[in-house]
């Protein structure tokens, strides 16, 4: 507690002073003070001018609001930021997927999955996401007709796909 207090005391005549914030984070970490942990990542990011490095600091945040303090509406701005700095950073579109699902934000959760797609050459991935895809199209919103679509495409980019074949077979079975 006294090595905190003088981080504080050495923040308090320099507030942006970086060896004293990354004390505090190193303190904060092991002490599992994970709410001063993220005030500590916000200044670390006020300050920090290369934008991987707020990357990199956002996606700590993002971890500690997701996992330590359960503040998923925190993790998702986080993962949006994350995005607006580097729009290929996978690890945030992942947790932005998982953060939306989870939400039922189903909007933002197809403009995610949509702009995945946009970012794998992997043609297996690229039929795992469509039929993921389809599947919120047709069981959240109720859309058939943007679910069959989207089936069909994978099928065209992979004929052979026994999960675009599942889903576009249950689909035409309930409809």
């Amino acid at each position: 507690e006294s090595a905190v207090e003088g981080y504080r005391t050495v923040l308090g005549l320099d507030d942006q002073n970086r060896d004293a914030l990354a004390g505090l984070e190193r303190l904060y970490t092991k002490l599992d003070r994970f709410a001063e942990l993220n005030r500590v990542y916000e200044r670390q990011i006020a300050l920090a001018e290369d934008p991987r490095e707020k990357v990199r600091i956002l996606a700590k945040s993002a971890g500690i609001h997701d996992e330590k303090l359960h503040d998923p509406k925190a993790a998702i701005e986080k993962n949006e930021a994350i995005l607006r700095l580097d729009g290929g950073n996978l690890p945030a579109v992942k947790a932005l997927e998982r953060l939306y699902r989870d939400a039922a934000m189903w909007d933002r959760l197809i403009s995610v999955m949509q702009h995945h797609l946009g970012l794998v050459t992997d043609r297996r991935e690229q039929v795992a996401l469509e039929v993921a895809l389809g599947e919120v199209w047709w069981k959240e919103l109720s859309r058939v007709d943007r679910a069959e679509a989207i089936f069909n495409h994978a099928l065209q980019l992979e004929p052979e796909s026994r999960e675009a074949v599942a889903s576009l077979r249950a689909l035409k079975v309930r409809v």
